[in-house]
């Protein structure tokens, strides 16, 4: 919008008419007032015809910008010298997913919020003597989450994993764990035709017991590809970095606050906050 040309050096708003010159995209108008006028107007696109339009003297608009997310974000990046995924190629408050594939389409393009796919698990230490630790585990996802917004799947997910652990009593004491296992994932309409069923995964992580309660983690995963096809963020397998500060309220209770951020950009989650409580239960 340019303001200039109504200009009138008589009028009160003379210097901030000669300055205006806005975009507008999308803007949400809230509240209408004053006296209705009209003015001639046209379109460039198609020359030589003109109509009057009548608008109210004054209207309150609101326009959204940018989320809160969004700057932190790009910070965040910035700061790390890490690869921003394109971000700046597209607007920043236009929320929009999209799955295209050949004969498979889908997208999301509101804000949704709800329960997603829950997890359960069950774990058996499998070692009796002292030196590293070894525990197999078996679990299960179940299809809680709406498809439909993309909170789940749509489908429930078995799968089964090794785990070993141990102590490094060096100068820096530090506690490592490795993990791999599979996954045999449910057929999911939200993937398509492209979905792969059989996946592995694997991670390695170490704690840093800096002080009494209080650690340090570190912790490197990777999953196989998720699917067929030349769509990257899903038809390459996955890295992701993970790192968390460790509170040991109780012997039974730890909380973790921490982020994760994807090492193969566009395969994985860009970035994720994470507040994690976890109760381990008396044998």
């Amino acid at each position: 919008m340019d303001a200039s040309p109504f200009a009138d050096e008589e009028e009160e708003d003379f210097e901030l008419l000669k300055g205006f010159k806005k975009t507008f995209i999308n803007p949400i108008i809230v509240e209408e007032s004053g006296d209705e006028w009209e003015m001639e107007e046209g379109c460039l696109s198609i020359p030589d015809v003109r109509e009057m339009v009548y608008r109210p003297e004054q209207v309150a608009w609101v326009q959204h910008a940018r989320g809160f997310m969004d700057p932190l974000i790009s910070d965040w990046h910035a700061f790390f010298g890490l690869p921003n995924g394109n971000r700046e190629g597209y607007p920043v408050n236009e929320l929009q997913y999209r799955l295209d594939q050949p004969r498979h389409e889908v997208a999301l393009n509101n804000k949704v919020s709800g329960l997603g796919d829950v997890q359960v698990a069950l774990s058996r230490n499998m070692s009796l003597k002292e030196g590293p630790q070894v525990a197999l585990s078996v679990g299960m996802k179940a299809a809680t989450g709406e498809e439909a917004d993309w909170l789940g799947s749509g489908a429930t997910d078995y799968w089964a994993l090794a785990r070993v652990s141990g102590d490094y009593s060096g100068r820096l004491p530090l506690v490592w764990h490795g993990q791999i296992g599979m996954t045999r994932a449910g057929v999911s309409d939200l993937m398509g035709p492209n979905q792969k069923r059989s996946l592995w995964f694997g991670g390695v992580s170490l704690a840093w017991p800096f002080r009494d309660k209080w650690s340090l983690l570190a912790q490197i995963d990777a999953h196989s590809a998720l699917g067929d096809g030349n769509l990257n963020a899903l038809t390459r397998p996955a890295g992701i970095l993970s790192m968390a500060l460790r509170w040991h309220t109780s012997p039974k209770w730890t909380w973790d606050l921490g982020f994760s951020e994807d090492l193969v950009v566009e395969s994985a989650p860009d970035i994720t906050f994470m507040l994690t409580a976890r109760y381990v239960a008396s044998p």
